[in-house]
């Protein structure tokens, strides 16, 4: 799937990134993970983003994303 066609879901918790890309994995939902500013270098340094990450899904699938981290 060409990754222009990606709409931001939300920026999150690391923490609760995780849990929720776990989520959409299982219902065959692809995600794709950006960290904002630093957060990608802090990821690495410190094992966890202070800034969050923003998770990423495709355009026809957001409207099944957002019912399935809502439940």
């Amino acid at each position: 799937m060409n990754e222009s066609n990606y709409v931001l879901l939300g920026n999150f918790a690391s923490l609760e990134a995780e849990v929720i890309e776990s989520i959409l994995r299982e219902l065959d939902i692809p995600v794709l993970r950006q960290y904002p500013d630093s957060g990608g270098y802090m990821k690495i340094y410190a094992g966890m983003s202070q800034t969050g990450v923003s998770l990423y899904v495709p355009e026809a699938e957001l409207d099944r994303a957002r019912q399935a981290i809502e439940n």
